[in-house]
């Protein structure tokens, strides 16, 4: 007992080998607390990275904390679903042949810096004829831009900035070459180019 009291009473002269004790006692917390909160399975899932799971979390984009220490608000990573995201409108229009779905997403857009990429991620569980698929920015100022017309497959990744008709309807919109992303995010026709903020 001498011997245990003695060597807490070394231990105490030294605050940082206190600061260190505490630091590996949470680090022990937590990794203890993430095997109770997390299953098994969806850690294997999770650690093994599929595209499903890694997509929300794109490799050159920093948290949403990082934030608290930039002057500039730089934009989040945003995942949403199509009829599942309370931020979606869905009208059904019927056809004789085929039915017409529209969804409509609003969002804020109040950052001082442009997302690094825009990515469309479309499933699809058609039998018989393939759907059509339309897609359309509008801007807060009312103008409208056209960002693509094509039939998926039943399981595609639409990306913005690799798209060459975007491009070319941007570069005749701006009157010159901008990055996709830039050319949706900014206001019509800016130069130098000045982020759109607001819905």
């Amino acid at each position: 007992m001498k011997n245990i009291k003695d060597t807490i009473r070394e231990f105490s002269r030294y605050p940082s080998a206190i600061f260190g004790a505490i630091l590996i006692l949470l680090l022990f917390g937590l990794a203890v607390f993430a095997v109770i909160k997390i299953p098994y399975k969806e850690a294997v899932k999770l650690w093994r990275g599929g595209e499903e799971y890694v997509y929300k979390n794109p490799k050159n984009v920093p948290p949403e904390w990082y934030n608290y220490f930039t002057k500039k608000d730089l934009p989040i990573s945003v995942a949403v679903v199509a009829g599942e995201d309370e931020d979606f409108t869905k009208l059904v229009t019927p056809g004789e042949s085929s039915d017409t779905i529209d969804y409509e997403y609003t969002f804020d857009f109040q950052y001082d810096d442009y997302p690094q990429e825009l990515f469309l991620y479309i499933q699809s569980d058609h039998q018989v004829k393939n759907p059509f698929l339309s897609v359309v920015l509008e801007t807060p100022g009312g103008e409208e831009i056209k960002i693509v017309d094509f039939g998926p497959s039943n399981k595609e990744t639409y990306r913005f900035s690799q798209d060459e008709k975007l491009t070319t309807r941007l570069r005749r919109l701006y009157g010159r070459e901008v990055p996709v992303v830039q050319g949706l995010f900014s206001v019509i026709k800016s130069d130098p180019l000045e982020i759109n903020k607001g819905l």
